[in-house]
C-alpha cells in the first residue's frame, strides 16, 4: 500500500509542477505582451526564469546608446528578446546564430512576422569541421559579425548531441570581439558537459558566477 501511495504522490507532485511551469510561462508572456506563437513553449525553449536572467544583465546596459548582443541558437528565444529588450535598452540589437538552415528561415519569417526584425536578426552559419571539431564555419561567422564589439554574448549552441563539449570553441573565437564590459551568459550550465567548458573559460576571466534557473547560466565577465 505504502508504495502505491507513494507512487500516486510521485504522480501528483510531478503533476502539480508542470501546471505550475505553464501558469508561469503564461503568466511570463502576458506580462511583457509577447507574440501569440510562443504561447506554446517547445521542450527545448528557454525557460521564463532563464529568459528574466538575461534581461537582468541586460540592464546593466540601460545608459549605453548601442547595445550589441549575440545569441548562439535562435528560436523562441529569439523572438523573445527581440520583443523585450527595446523596452529595457535604449538600441539593442540580437544576431542571433543558427546552425539548421530550416530553424534559422523559420525563426527569421517569425521575426518579420511580428515586425521584429529591425531589432533582431537569424543568420544561417553551417557546421564545419577544424581540427577535429564540429563547429560554426569560422570565414561565415566572421563575415556575419563583421568586426562589430559584443556587449553580451549567449551560448546556447551547438546542441551537446552534435559532440562532447560542443559549445566549448565560443570563447577562444569570441574573445577578440569582447571587452572589459562584455558579458558572457553560458546556458544549461548544470549539465556536466556545460560545467566542464565553464571551468576551462574561468582562465579567461576576471569575474564568474552562477545563475540559478532550471537549466543553469554560467556567467562571465571581465575578460583578461
Amino acid at each position: 500500500m505504502s508504495a502505491f501511495l507513494n507512487s500516486v504522490k510521485s504522480f501528483l507532485e510531478a503533476h502539480t509542477a508542470g501546471v505550475r511551469e505553464k501558469v508561469e510561462w503564461y503568466a511570463f508572456i502576458m506580462r511583457y505582451h509577447l507574440p501569440r506563437s510562443v504561447a506554446r513553449k517547445s521542450a527545448w525553449a528557454m525557460d521564463n526564469r532563464d529568459l528574466q536572467a538575461i534581461f537582468g544583465v541586460a540592464r546593466r546596459y540601460q545608459d549605453k546608446d548601442h547595445v550589441n548582443i549575440v545569441e548562439l541558437g535562435s528560436g523562441t528565444s529569439t523572438l523573445i528578446l527581440a520583443s523585450v529588450l527595446p523596452t529595457l535598452l535604449e538600441d539593442p540589437y540580437v544576431t542571433s546564430i543558427e546552425g539548421e538552415e530550416t530553424y534559422a528561415r523559420h525563426a527569421q519569417q517569425m521575426l518579420r512576422q511580428y515586425k521584429l526584425d529591425r531589432y533582431a536578426s537569424v543568420s544561417w552559419v553551417p557546421y564545419s569541421v577544424e581540427n577535429d571539431r564540429v563547429w560554426f564555419s569560422r570565414p561565415a561567422l566572421e563575415q556575419t559579425l563583421c568586426e562589430k564589439r559584443v556587449d553580451i554574448l549567449i551560448v546556447d549552441a551547438p546542441p551537446g548531441s552534435l559532440q562532447p563539449q560542443a559549445r566549448q570553441p565560443a570563447i577562444p573565437f569570441f574573445l577578440p570581439f569582447l571587452d572589459e564590459s562584455s558579458v558572457v551568459m553560458l546556458h544549461d550550465a548544470s549539465r556536466l558537459e556545460e560545467s566542464l567548458i565553464a571551468k576551462e573559460w574561468k582562465r579567461f576571466f576576471r569575474v564568474c558566477y552562477q545563475i540559478p534557473t532550471p537549466q543553469g547560466f554560467a556567467v562571465f565577465e571581465k575578460r583578461c
